[in-house]
């Protein structure tokens, strides 16, 4: 047992070379699979995993710094297995690629790239949000009703984002509700888990589903004392021909950049049979819908 807040929700075990297997339980299930987001964090601690031994012999330490993750289709619960492959490790990098299974079919593949610090010059360009300081008593975020939300204490600060303005943002503080220090897995996780941006924009309900996410770490947030949250900024530039992007930043309190991403999604109006079909199956279906003048919280949503 450890004191970071997603190591044991994320550890592996060795079953062959380069293999790893974990049981995923539905206390991290979105919609209609495993959330987004943690499916990132699982990403990047098989890659971890299987170069913790060569660092140990080595007797160095390589930070992630980006990790790639494409979506294939959703992540059921149960049994994952992730097979990964060192493609190349020299004397400064490591590149991992992880393929990634659930009940016998490819449901994602990603890439994490592991480099030990280097001797540069250091700036900041980017200015975190003008926002509320953070007030645990405020009430918390619960625009998305899904499991994986237990996991993360969340305050929503970007609602009611005026019309026309240039960038809608969406997000918030966060931190992990478990009371524990957070790594590079949780920057990876609650980076996609508020409300999309785009769906501010919305006033009729939308299917949509992440297709791509890179993130690029830029400080390990283990410094940080247990029970600091860290600000969620999230930004939209354009929604075109079906697909929209979305940009993340993740910020310490006093305004130190942590983490950077940015995810790709499809996005399409819910005018299909698929909405009675799934309902029919049995699965949760739940269509979402914000209204653009009022900004009213959403009262579901569909997403894979």
């Amino acid at each position: 047992m450890t004191d970071i807040a997603l190591d044991s929700d994320t550890s592996f075990e060795k079953v062959a070379p380069g293999v790893y297997e974990r049981h995923n339980d539905g206390s991290w299930l979105g919609f209609p699979g495993l959330f987004g987001g943690y499916v990132n964090a699982l990403a990047l601690q098989a890659c971890a995993q299987e170069i913790a031994s060569a660092q140990e012999i080595k007797g160095e330490t390589r930070p992630p710094r980006t990790l790639t993750v494409h979506f294939l289709r959703p992540f059921p619960e149960g049994l994952m297995r992730v097979e990964t492959n060192v493609e190349r490790s020299g004397m400064s990098v490591t590149v991992v690629t992880a393929r990634m299974f659930c009940q016998g079919k490819l449901c994602g593949f990603a890439a994490a790239t592991f480099a030990r610090e280097r001797e540069a010059i250091d700036f900041t360009d980017l200015k975190m949000p003008k926002v509320a300081p953070f007030d645990p008593n405020q009430p918390k975020s619960g625009d998305l009703p899904f499991p994986f939300r237990d996991n993360l204490d969340m305050w929503d600060v970007f609602a009611g984002i005026p019309e026309g303005q240039k960038l809608y943002h969406s997000g918030g503080w966060a931190r992990p509700a478990n009371g524990k220090r957070i790594d590079e897995k949780f920057l990876a996780t609650v980076a996609d888990g508020f409300t999309p941006v785009a769906y501010r924009k919305l006033d009729a309900p939308m299917m949509a589903g992440t297709m791509e996410f890179t993130a690029y770490f830029r400080v390990n947030p283990k410094h940080l004392p247990i029970g600091t949250p860290v600000l969620v900024a999230l930004t939209t530039g354009a929604s075109l021909n079906g697909y929209v992007e979305e940009d993340s930043t993740i910020w310490t309190p006093d305004g130190d950049l942590l983490f950077q991403s940015r995810q790709f999604r499809f996005i399409q109006n819910n005018k299909t049979s698929k909405a009675e079909k799934a309902l029919q199956d049995g699965g949760q279906l739940e269509n979402f819908s914000l209204s653009k003048q009022g900004m009213e919280p959403p009262e579901s949503k569909l997403m894979y």
